[in-house]
């Protein structure tokens, strides 16, 4: 029995470490243009900018109004009533995760619409 309990144990040990996996080398990682140099790339999309009535909007009327209503949809009044975010930011807070984009002076294929962001939308726009 002691014989076989050893036997077992050999093999476990060595199929541990012919199945295991192993670290390669690590690659370096990638210089990242910063600054000034990312904001030289062309125009970008307005975020929560507060030159936009829209920026100012709950994140109900903001799917009422922006999300549904938008462009030439005006003869339909949408009931919107289970609009949930969390977290549930103030409209005030500057890092909040969701917001409003407009299209600005770019050439984005969207006039504007919403931002919904696992971080802080407002760095959407790279802004």
């Amino acid at each position: 029995m002691r014989r076989n309990l050893l036997f077992f144990l050999f093999f476990l040990v060595i199929s541990t470490f012919s199945y295991s996996q192993t670290d390669g080398p690590r690659k370096p990682p990638k210089n990242k243009p910063s600054g000034s140099a990312v904001q030289k790339v062309g125009n970008f999309i307005d975020v929560n900018t507060p030159g936009y009535t829209q920026s100012s909007y709950s994140i109900t009327q903001l799917v009422k109004d922006v999300l549904i209503s938008s462009g030439t949809n005006t003869c339909v009044t949408p009931t919107v009533s289970n609009v949930k975010i969390t977290p549930n930011h103030a409209v005030t807070d500057a890092d909040r995760s969701w917001g409003y984009f407009n299209q600005g002076t770019t050439n984005f294929p969207f006039k504007d619409g919403i931002v919904l962001s696992t971080g802080k939308a407002r760095r959407a726009g790279n802004s």
